[in-house]
């Protein structure tokens, strides 16, 4: 199973860095990957990254962790609600979440909850890992085989494409079109001319300036304007 992309949403820093050193106590295999203080700002950097589960606080200073959470009704990650008020239990899991962890935070029932988590993700790997089906890519003489979930993106190169994974670069003797048709289109995604993306493995998305995304392997690839829209709904979990 790969880690576990984590977000953090508490209005107060001293919280946000008891629940980092808590979950280094257990054996959780977790990336952090951003944390916000207010809802504006939660909702921001929701809307732009990709993650796995999120530790939402009730209350937070201009707004409420459930009405943050409403902002994403088709949302593709797991909520853990870590807050002082308890009445607010019911209306949590209404909305979905997975767990709620009450503050002053104890070890014990925070491992139960990373315990519950764990086995999720195991179930959908395991699930994941029966779906897998590999690919025949062609490749110098012969074809390479690959598990499509490992292409990070494909990038145009005249008559031919480059594979792109996070351990290497593949030259493709077939052009991006022609191994576009062979792929996945609901994983599959057109950025640009030149580029195809694995939207799994969108990391972040860069909307001021020049727009961009920020891909697993750590390369950015620029996005056209046309279809930004488009994105942005795949990242808020629209598409």
């Amino acid at each position: 199973m790969k880690s576990i992309d984590i977000a953090i949403i508490d209005d107060e820093s001293q919280n946000i860095e008891s629940l980092k050193e808590y979950l280094k106590l257990f054996n959780f295999d977790f990336k952090l990957i951003g944390t916000a203080v207010t809802f504006k700002e939660g909702n921001e950097f929701l809307r732009n990254h990709k993650i796995d589960l999120l530790f939402l606080d009730m209350k937070l200073p201009d707004g409420e962790g459930l009405e943050l959470l409403k902002q994403f009704p088709d949302r593709d990650f797991y909520v853990v609600f870590f807050t002082a008020h308890l009445d607010y239990a019911l209306a949590a899991f209404e909305q979905g979440s997975l767990d709620y962890l009450l503050k002053p935070i104890e070890l014990e029932a925070l491992s139960r909850v990373l315990k519950k988590i764990t086995n999720q993700f195991l179930n959908e790997t395991n699930k994941n890992a029966v779906k897998s089906q590999k690919i025949a890519i062609p490749h110098n003489d012969g074809f390479l085989f690959l598990d499509p979930s490992e292409i990070v993106y494909l990038q145009a190169y005249g008559e031919y494409c480059y594979l792109i994974t996070n351990e290497k670069k593949i030259l493709i003797s077939k052009t991006l079109k022609s191994i576009e048709e062979m792929l996945d289109q609901s994983l599959f995604i057109r950025i640009h001319r030149s580029f195809l993306v694995n939207k799994e493995n969108i990391r972040f998305f860069k909307q001021k300036g020049k727009i961009a995304v920020e891909m697993s392997n750590g390369d950015v690839l620029e996005v056209s304007r046309r279809n930004k829209a488009m994105i942005e709904n795949v990242l808020s979990g629209k598409n």
